[in-house]
């Protein structure tokens, strides 16, 4: 475990914007499709979803109106 007090720990925003920075312009790729698949996977079978997430504390249709609402962005803006 890292020590909290020598090194401030990143966002999730400033870790990603950091790994899509980084190295390879194909990390950026390879964030989007990662969130394309899942966003995919999540509204492909939304009942699955409910039932696996049935005891989680994000609430299921939370997290399947995030899928669509990236499905949607994503294709306003990339198709």
């Amino acid at each position: 475990m890292k020590n909290s007090k020598t090194k401030k720990q990143k966002t999730n925003i400033e870790f990603v914007t950091d790994y899509m920075q980084w190295s390879s312009p194909l990390n950026q790729a390879f964030v989007i499709d990662a969130i394309c698949k899942l966003a995919n996977h999540i509204c492909r079978d939304k009942d699955a979803v409910r039932e696996s997430m049935k005891d989680s504390f994000v609430h299921a249709e939370s997290w399947i109106k995030c899928a669509e609402d990236w499905q949607k962005d994503y294709n306003e803006n990339y198709k």
